[in-house]
C-alpha cells in the first residue's frame, strides 16, 4: 500500500491489530504520516507490535517528493482509496491494464528506493504484560482504558504514557519502584522522567508519595492521591480531570 494520508495509516493498524492472522502489509508512507503515527502512542505501540511480528512492514519515502494518492496494490488488482470526506473514502479499481502496470511499477521502484521505519515506542501487548508482571493486573486493565481514553480523545491535551502510569498507579497505591521498573523495561520513560511527571503531577495536587519501611535499606515510596476525592472518580474521569490540571 502506498499513502501519504496519516488517518488512512491509522485505519490499516487499527485493522491489522485486530483483525485475523493474514498476509503481511507492505506500507510505503511519507515521513510526516508516519511521525503522526507516533503522536499517538496506543496506534504507535500497535504499530510497533505488528512491525516486531512481521505483520506489517513500514518504509518511509525519501525526499520531498509530492504527496500521492492511497494506493491498494497487489498481485492481481491495483485499487486507489479516495476520500470523499467525513472520514469516509471510496475503493476505485483501476481497470485499465496499461494504468495498472504504470502504477505497480511506480509502487515497486518507490519501495526500492524507501527508507525502512521503526517505531519508536514499545510494542502494545509488551508494555500491558510488563506492566501485569511488574504492578499487577489492576493496574494493567486501567492503564489500557486510560489509553483508550487518551486514544479517542481527539483535539484533547495529550497524555504520555508515563503520565498515565503515575496516575493509575496512584489509584492503586503502587511503589514508585515498580512504576518506574515498568517505564524503563519497556522504554516508555526513564528512571528521571518517571520522577520528574512524578513532581509534575504533585506540583498541581494529584498525586503524593509515602515513605514505607521495606526491610534493610531506604524506605520506598508508595504512590497515593494528593486528594480523597480522586478516589471516587472512574479511570475515564481520572484522565478528564489530570488533563485539566496538566
Amino acid at each position: 500500500m502506498l499513502t501519504d494520508d496519516a488517518a488512512v495509516v491509522e485505519a490499516v493498524v487499527e485493522a491489522r491489530y485486530g483483525g485475523a492472522d493474514g498476509p503481511g502489509i507492505d506500507l510505503l508512507c511519507g515521513s510526516d504520516s508516519l511521525k503522526q503515527l507516533e503522536r499517538d502512542f496506543v496506534v504507535g505501540s500497535k504499530a510497533s507490535e505488528l512491525v516486531a511480528g512481521d505483520a506489517v512492514t513500514l518504509r518511509s519515502r525519501v525526499g520531498d517528493e509530492p504527496a500521492l494518492p492511497t494506493l491498494v496494490c497487489t498481485d492481481a488488482a491495483v485499487v486507489a482509496v479516495i476520500p470523499v470526506g467525513g472520514g469516509e473514502a471510496v475503493a476505485a479499481p483501476v481497470e485499465a491494464a496499461d494504468a495498472r502496470t504504470r502504477l505497480t511499477d511506480l509502487y515497486r521502484s518507490l519501495w526500492a528506493g524507501a527508507v525502512p521505519y521503526s517505531v519508536d515506542l514499545p510494542p502494545y501487548e509488551t508494555m500491558l504484560s510488563v506492566a501485569e508482571r511488574t504492578v499487577g493486573s489492576a493496574v494493567r486493565e486501567d492503564f489500557e482504558t486510560a489509553a483508550g481514553v487518551v486514544h479517542r480523545g481527539d483535539g484533547e491535551v495529550p497524555l504520555k504514557p508515563v503520565a498515565l502510569a503515575v496516575v493509575v498507579g496512584a489509584r492503586h497505591e503502587a511503589f514508585v519502584a515498580d512504576i518506574t521498573e515498568w517505564a524503563e523495561t519497556t522504554g516508555i520513560a526513564s528512571q528521571g522522567t518517571v520522577s520528574n511527571v512524578k513532581n509534575d503531577l504533585r506540583e498541581v495536587g494529584v498525586v503524593e508519595t509515602d515513605e514505607v519501611a521495606h526491610g534493610v535499606g531506604r524506605p520506598r515510596q508508595r504512590l497515593r492521591f494528593a486528594d480523597e476525592c480522586f478516589a471516587s472518580l472512574s479511570v475515564e474521569e481520572l484522565v478528564a480531570t489530570v488533563r485539566t490540571v496538566l
